[in-house]
């Protein structure tokens, strides 16, 4: 048996049918479930594929399954044609840097490729940058492969890293790669999956790509890039067991080589310690078990006091902490803009996704570096607030809220902590069973508890500690 590992590919070649059959029953767990549109069913489709009788082909980031697994039995001939990858530059990667990031960052760079799951007090930009580092523009040329590639989940996020990568890498020239819009550059492209397509993927010796919940979008456009050493990069609170596809992942990208939790970064005192603070809602003055949808907007307008209730947190919040509240729809961001400029006799910040482009990247980055005290948003696109110690999630979401609005910025002090306001609708049951909006807060504590987040029940007439 002959095992040919490739950037772009893995052949396994064997002869004897009896063998071929016993290989492809050990590899029948690289597989994934994919669901039918518009319908909970689906399919599992295998991620490798027999070409030929006597060939098995999958993706190059199970070469350390294949190798570990099917070769053990010492009859296995590796036959390596991988372009090999200049050496890292150590120092000029992480020289700078200290505690839990460089070593997390040291450990991604010398696997050369695999799945990286780090806090996000961390920051994709920053991590990206760091990898991309370690490898010279001049050395990645000699190969043949003078790009690199920092891809986005979609296009919004894809011109934030744009923005965020020219602060972080000033001696690099970074290029933007989305849609019709294009920045040129022969040394970093930031692109998004649905824009990788028009890139020379040939040339591109380096791929940063984010994980996201579904990377069936990833396949394709990162399967294509055939002469390049791969990271994926997932920002999570609870490392690599967020992780939705980790088949597919480590296909892609290859297996976790390198991990770090929320919980580890408060303790290396590089993240903030989060406390969750929940207040009960009282019952809208009318309300049935119609649609998600419908019931979030009955529970947030037609509740006695909440928007007054939200614009007192951001009011009491002192400037210093600042504010973030993240709503379900402009409708509720207003009304609560409203309330807040009748109690404060001044406006706040609202962002939503109708605002032209220009505008709503002026508004993120000004909370980005902290120029911006207290904002309303109602964009996903936001990314998650490092300035501000206090976010309102005036939503009423299930699980997914959780994952980018917590606060992740380093402590100005030692036992500086964060708070995250969220509300629970407890009068949400029917017939002893628990409604759309009751459900999704019983989501939200689960994730909560998941991330090891501290969580109690507040008066919002008594919220001492923002004092």
């Amino acid at each position: 048996m002959k095992v040919f590992l490739n950037r772009g590919s893995i052949v396994i070649e064997e002869d004897n049918a009896g063998s071929m059959k016993a290989i492809e029953e050990r590899l029948r767990d690289l597989r994934v479930f994919r669901r039918e549109d518009g319908s909970g069913e689906g399919h599992y489709e295998n991620l490798f594929s027999l070409p030929l009788p006597n060939k098995i082909l999958t993706m190059p980031g199970f070469a350390s399954r294949i190798i570990g697994g099917i070769s053990a039995e010492g009859y296995a001939k590796i036959v390596d044609g991988r372009i090999p990858m200049p050496d890292p530059d150590y120092f000029e990667a992480v020289g700078s840097c200290d505690g839990l990031f460089r070593d997390t960052a040291v450990r991604a760079i010398m696997s050369c490729g695999g799945t990286v799951c780090i806090p996000h007090s961390f920051g994709f930009a920053r991590m990206a940058t760091a990898i991309i580092r370690a490898f010279g523009s001049k050395d990645l040329a000699m190969r043949g492969t003078p790009l690199s590639l920092v891809v986005s989940s979609d296009q919004d996020s894809a011109r934030y890293l744009h923005a965020r990568l020219m602060v972080e890498m000033p001696e690099r020239d970074v290029g933007l790669s989305i849609g019709h819009s294009l920045v040129d550059s022969d040394d970093v492209i930031v692109t998004d999956y649905g824009s990788m397509c028009d890139l020379p993927l040939t040339a591109v010796g380096v791929v940063v790509a984010q994980i996201t919940d579904s990377m069936e979008l990833a396949l394709e456009p990162v399967s294509s890039v055939r002469n390049a050493a791969r990271w994926g990069i997932l920002a999570t609170f609870e490392g690599g067991d967020r992780i939705r596809e980790p088949i597919l992942c480590e296909g892609l990208f290859g297996p976790v080589v390198a991990s770090a939790t929320h919980a580890d970064a408060v303790a290396d005192g590089s993240a903030l310690k989060v406390s969750v603070h929940w207040i009960r809602m009282k019952q809208p003055s009318y309300a049935w078990n119609a649609s998600f949808r419908f019931m979030e907007s009955v529970a947030m307008t037609e509740n006695p006091d909440f928007c007054e209730t939200v614009a007192g947190i951001i009011s009491k919040t002192p400037d210093d902490m600042g504010a973030i509240c993240c709503c379900a729809n402009l409708a509720i961001a207003e009304r609560i803009a409203k309330a807040y400029s009748e109690k404060e006799q001044s406006d706040i910040p609202v962002s939503d996704r109708r605002m032209k482009v220009r505008d709503r990247r002026n508004l993120f980055t000004g909370i980005e570096n902290g120029t911006v005290r207290k904002a309303i948003v109602t964009a996903d696109i936001l990314p998650p607030p490092s300035e501000h110690r206090v976010v309102i999630l005036a939503t009423c979401g299930g699980a997914e809220v959780a994952d980018w609005r917590i606060p992740t910025g380093k402590p100005r002090f030692p036992g500086e902590s964060a708070h995250v306001f969220t509300f629970e609708n407890g009068w949400d049951f029917h017939n002893g069973r628990p409604g759309h909006l009751a459900i999704r807060d019983g989501d939200r504590r689960k994730r909560f508890g998941n991330m090891g987040f501290f969580q109690d029940f507040q008066d919002p007439s008594r919220l001492t500690f923002l004092i």
